[in-house]
């Protein structure tokens, strides 16, 4: 998958949110991190594999402070939490 489609929802989600529209926000957060490429994919390297995680791991953050500004603090603590401990296997993660 294009890594540019995921980049298109991620400034989607990122204008959203500046607006406040917070659901709006989280589903394309959700759909950028659809659209990231696998981390196991065997063509990639060490290097994009770490590259893939840093965005999961900043999108998931952006994701905390969406469900924080809703004052929804279970699910914020929930993915600040998987921010800091990207899970390796992109099958792995669970959409709130």
């Amino acid at each position: 998958m294009s890594k540019n489609i995921s980049k298109t929802y991620l400034a989607l989600a990122d204008n959203y949110y500046l607006q406040e529209k917070f659901d709006e926000a989280l589903e394309n957060y959700n759909l950028a991190i659809d659209k990231m490429p696998s981390i196991d994919n065997e063509d990639l390297n060490d290097e994009h594999r770490e590259q893939i995680k840093y965005q999961l791991s900043m999108i998931f953050e952006k994701q905390g402070d969406v469900y924080f500004r809703q004052d929804k603090y279970n699910e914020a603590i929930l993915v600040f939490s998987i921010s800091e401990w990207v899970i390796p296997i992109m099958g792995q993660f669970n959409h709130l």
